[in-house]
C-alpha cells in the first residue's frame, strides 16, 4: 500500500515492503524498512496494553494503512510539533501519543506482534505551545543503562552546559531493591523532560554516561553525577573532521604538540569566534557566536522571566584587553660561501735593473714553490680551480750595450721563479639568521574610549635546523655552494657572497607567513572574547529547547540587549513542584555590528643592510738590503719580502736591514654582520574593529 500526503507537503512514502523511503530534502537519508531506530518512542495505550515504537507524523495532517498480524491498522497522525494518533484496530480503538523525534523506519513492538513504520525525521518544533508556563503539568524521563528510571526518581534532576564544556547531569532513583553500583559507572544516561498534560511534548534535554555513582547506605538512593563525555568525544574526531567543522588555522609551533585530538580542537578554536559543544543528543556542534549561522532565536519579555531576573554584568577591568602583541622569530641557516683573489704581480725589471751608471742590481727571486706554499697555507680557504702562475722567459737581460754579459735566466731556471700570480679562494659557512617580528593588534575605539592601553602578548617561534655535521669539515658536501669538486674549473668563480638559505618544507616562508596568520587570528579572537565577557543572567520557567545555539534579546524595562546563549541549566524539582530554566547569554560592548576577521597584510621581510665585505687579500713588497730599508715587522710587512742580490762589503752588510725571503698572504676577515648571528627587526601597528551586540540603556 501506499501512502500520498497533502499536496506540498512530503513525497509519496510506502509503508509496506522492503522498498527504501525517502524523506523530503533536509530531513534525512534514504533508509530501508526494518533499519534500526536511532532514537524515539510513542506509546499507544490499547486493550492489550502499551504499544510501544516510532510514529509518523505529517505535514499537516494524513491517513495511513499500517498492516499488523491483527489486520489493516488504519491512523491518523496530526502536524508536529506533536499528533495524536487514533488507531482504529480489530480489538478496538488504539489511542496515544506519537513523539516526534529524529528517528526513520522502526518496528511498533507489543503484546500484539511487530508492526512497521515510519517515523519523522526532527525534534519537536521549538518551544511547544505552553513551555514556559508555570501551570504546565511536567516530569522527567531518565533511561540508564536502557532501563527507564523515571518512576523511581527521587528530588531534583538537573542538567548545565556551557560553550567548550562538557554537559553535566545529576538525578538521584530508589531502585526499589538491589542495584550494582559499580556496574553504574560508565553506564548511558538519556535524559528527558515531558510534558504529561495537553498537546504531547518530549524534549531530549541530554546523552551522556554517569561518572560516578553514590549509594546512601540508610535510604537506599543512589545519586548519579553524569557528564556527555565531550573531551572523549572530540578526541575521537580526525584531525580533517575538527579542520572542516571548525575551520581557522592551526600551527605546532604556536600551539605546540597537541596531547590528542580534543586539545588539537582547543587550539584551533583559538582562532575562530566559535565554541564547540555536544548537543543534547551527543552530537559535536559548532556554535558560531554571531552571524546568520545562529538560526534560532527568541525575544524574552519580563513575562517570560522569573522574579529576581534579568541581571546585567559588563565586561570587568581585569577581562578588557585593548592590545595584543604578537612576537614571532623565523630562524634559520644562511649557508653562505665567499669567493676572494689572491693576486701579487711586478715586471722584471723590478726583479733586476741597471742604473744610468751603468751599474747593474738584482733581487731575490719570488720563487713558484713560494707561491704555491703560502696559497695552500691559508688556514680557513680552499684553492678554488687551479693558480695562474707567471713565470719570467728564459734568455738574457741587462746585456745590450755592455760588455759585462748581463743577467742569464736559463731555461731551468725559468719555471721555478714567478713574476706573479692569480689565486682564485673560497671559504664557507653557516650564519645563523632570525626574522624579528612585532605587530601589534589594536582594538583602537576600545583604546580610545578606555583612555589607555591594555595589552596582552602571545608569540612563536620557528627554527629551521641545519644539522649536517660533515657540512663544517667537508667542503665537498651540500647543500649550498660546494667549494671542492672533483674536476677544478677553469672559469673563475664569482667574486663576493654567494648566500642559500636553509629553509625546508615547513620551515619555509610560506609556514613562517601561516604561523603569522595563525598567531593574527589568535590576537583578533582574543580583543573579540574580552569584550565578549558581559553576560545577562535570567532564570524562565523550564524551557528544555533552550541550548547553547539560541540567540535571545532581552526586553527589559531599562535596557535592550542581545546575544548568544553561552551557558544552561535546567532544574526539574517535582518535590518542589519547580522546573526552571537558568541561562547566561554572552554580551559583548555595545554597536550591534557584526565583524569578521580580518584579511591580513603580513609585514614585509625585514631587509638585511649589513655592508659588503672586502674580496681580495693583502699582499705588499718589501725589500731588504737597501741603504732606506727600515727593520722588518712580521706583523705589518705582509707580502713578499726580499734583498738586494748585489755584491756587498761586509760593512755595508752589516750597516742595512735584511729581510726574510718570503711570501705571506693575508685573506681578509669575515666582517661581525656576515660571520655572527643576525637579527633582522621589523614592527607594525594593525588596527582592528571586533564584534559588538545589542545594548541600549532606555
Amino acid at each position: 500500500m501506499s501512502y500520498t500526503p497533502p499536496a506540498g507537503t512530503a513525497a509519496a512514502v510506502s509503508w509496506a515492503g522492503e522498498s527504501p523511503y525517502t524523506p523530503p530534502p533536509g530531513t534525512a537519508a534514504a533508509v530501508a524498512f526494518g533499519d534500526p531506530v536511532p532514537a524515539g518512542t510513542a506509546l499507544f495505550p490499547s486493550p492489550l496494553g502499551a504499544l510501544s515504537g516510532t510514529a509518523l507524523v505529517v505535514f499537516p495532517q494524513g491517513q495511513a494503512l499500517i498492516p499488523s498480524p491483527l489486520g489493516v491498522l488504519t491512523a491518523t497522525a496530526l502536524a508536529p510539533p506533536t499528533g495524536v494518533a487514533l488507531i482504529a484496530s480489530p480489538l478496538g480503538g488504539v489511542a496515544g501519543v506519537a513523539y516526534v523525534l529524529p528517528a526513520a523506519i522502526g518496528r511498533f513492538e507489543g503484546p500484539l506482534g511487530s508492526m512497521s513504520g515510519l517515523a519523522w525525521h526532527g525534534q519537536p518544533a521549538d518551544p511547544a505551545p505552553d513551555v514556559g508556563q508555570t501551570t504546565l503539568k511536567w516530569r522527567a524521563r531518565v533511561t540508564l543503562g536502557g532501563v527507564d528510571r523515571s518512576d523511581q526518581l527521587v528530588g531534583p534532576v538537573s542538567v548545565e552546559g556551557a560553550e567548550n564544556e562538557a554537559a553535566v547531569a545529576s538525578f538521584a532513583f530508589d531502585p526499589e531493591g538491589s542495584v550494582d553500583v559499580i556496574a553504574l559507572a560508565g553506564q548511558v544516561v538519556v535524559l528527558e523532560f515531558e510534558r504529561t498534560s495537553g498537546p504531547a511534548y518530549l524534549r531530549r534535554m541530554f546523552t551522556g554516561v554517569v561518572e560516578e555513582a553514590e549509594f546512601d547506605m540508610q535510604t537506599g538512593v543512589v545519586s548519579c553525577l553524569c557528564h556527555d563525555q565531550f573531551q572523549e568525544i572530540m578526541a575521537g574526531q580526525t584531525r580533517a573532521w575538527i579542520d572542516a567543522a571548525v575551520g581557522g588555522r592551526w600551527s605546532e609551533a604556536v600551539s605546540g604538540t597537541p596531547a590528542d585530538n580534543f586539545a588539537y580542537l582547543q587550539a584551533r578554536l583559538e582562532s575562530v569566534p566559535k565554541s564547540m559543544a555536544l548537543d543534547p543528543y551527543g552530537v559535536p556542534t559548532v556554535l558560531p557566536w554571531r552571524g546568520g549561522d545562529i538560526a534560532k532565536a527568541a525575544t524574552l519579555t519580563p513575562d517570560d522571566w522569573l522574579d529576581g531576573t534579568p541581571r546585567l554584568t559588563m565586561p570587568s577591568r581585569d577581562s578588557l584587553r585593548t592590545r595584543v602583541v604578537v612576537r614571532m622569530q623565523y630562524r634559520y641557516q644562511r649557508l653562505r660561501a665567499r669567493y676572494i683573489t689572491a693576486e701579487w704581480s711586478q715586471p722584471i725589471g723590478w726583479f733586476i735593473w741597471r742604473e744610468t751608471s751603468g751599474e747593474r742590481h738584482s733581487l731575490q727571486w719570488l720563487s713558484v714553490a713560494m707561491v704555491k706554499s703560502a696559497c695552500e697555507g691559508l688556514s680557513g680557504w680552499e684553492i678554488i680551480g687551479t693558480m695562474d702562475i707567471t713565470s719570467p722567459a728564459p734568455g738574457v737581460y741587462l746585456n745590450e750595450g755592455w760588455d759585462d754579459g748581463g743577467i742569464v735566466i736559463t731555461p731551468d731556471e725559468a719555471p721555478n721563479l714567478a713574476l706573479g700570480f692569480t689565486t682564485y679562494l673560497g671559504t664557507r659557512w653557516q650564519q645563523t639568521v632570525t626574522e624579528d617580528y612585532t605587530v601589534t593588534v589594536v582594538n583602537d575605539s576600545l583604546e580610545t574610549a578606555l583612555g589607555k592601553e591594555i595589552a596582552d602578548e602571545i608569540g612563536a617561534n620557528l627554527v629551521a635546523e641545519f644539522d649536517q655535521a660533515a657540512w663544517e669539515t667537508d667542503a665537498s658536501v651540500g647543500p649550498g655552494p660546494v667549494l671542492v669538486v672533483s674536476e677544478p674549473s677553469t672559469t673563475p668563480p664569482p667574486i663576493g657572497d654567494t648566500i642559500e638559505v636553509w629553509q625546508p618544507e615547513g620551515f619555509d616562508e610560506a609556514a613562517r607567513d601561516e604561523i603569522m596568520r595563525t598567531l593574527l587570528d589568535q590576537a583578533w579572537v582574543r580583543l573579540a572574547t574580552a569584550t565578549r565577557t558581559g553576560r545577562i543572567s535570567l532564570d524562565v520557567s523550564i524551557r528544555p529547547d533552550l541550548w547553547l545555539d539560541w540567540w535571545l534579546t532581552i526586553e527589559a524595562t531599562k535596557v535592550r540587549a542581545a546575544g548568544k546563549v553561552a551557558a544552561y541549566k535546567h532544574v526539574l524539582d517535582p518535590d518542589a513542584g519547580e522546573a526552571t530554566t537558568s541561562l547566561e547569554v554572552a554580551l559583548a560592548l555595545p554597536g550591534n555590528v557584526h565583524q569578521a576577521l580580518p584579511t591580513w597584510s603580513l609585514p614585509a621581510t625585514p631587509a638585511d643592510t649589513s655592508p659588503a665585505g672586502t674580496y681580495t687579500c693583502t699582499i705588499g713588497e718589501y725589500v731588504g738590503g737597501l741603504e732606506t730599508s727600515v727593520p722588518f715587522d712580521e706583523a705589518t710587512m705582509v707580502g713578499f719580502s726580499t734583498n738586494l742580490a748585489d755584491l756587498l762589503t761586509d760593512a755595508e752588510k752589516a750597516s742595512r736591514e735584511w729581510y726574510p725571503l718570503q711570501l705571506s698572504i693575508q685573506a681578509p676577515d669575515l666582517e661581525e654582520t656576515a660571520r655572527d648571528p643576525l637579527t633582522l627587526t621589523t614592527s607594525a601597528t594593525i588596527n582592528v574593529a571586533v564584534p559588538t551586540d545589542l545594548l541600549e540603556f532606555i
